[in-house]
């Protein structure tokens, strides 16, 4: 793909940190959610910036719309679940219709 670009041969101390993900720290799923929201913004931001086309990304960027949102429906689903007396019981699904009406 010609948007390809190679990482420089000398990567710096500082470069080498922000490349460093630290996976484990990732202990709730509001902090996973949030991360999910931040690449669909880094990457609506990027394709104003450098003026691209949004279909040379369109599949994947859906894809990440989608999932943060089941992420957050979810997560406001367990959160309101505590201040509710109805029965909430489809928060196993995928299904982002089922979600919506449980919410």
């Amino acid at each position: 793909m010609y948007y390809k670009q190679n990482l420089p041969d000398k990567i710096g101390i500082r470069e080498t940190e922000k490349l460093t993900a630290y996976v484990g720290y990732s202990t709730s799923d509001m902090n996973l959610f949030g991360q999910y929201e931040n690449a669909v913004d880094i990457l609506i931001n990027k394709i104003f910036e450098e003026k691209h086309r949004i279909d040379t990304i369109s599949h994947p960027i859906l894809y990440l719309m989608r999932h943060t949102i089941e992420l957050g429906l979810k997560e406001n689903i367990k959160y309101l679940r505590k201040y509710s007396k109805l029965n909430i019981t489809k928060n196993k699904t995928h299904s982002l219709t089922d979600l919506a009406l449980e919410f």
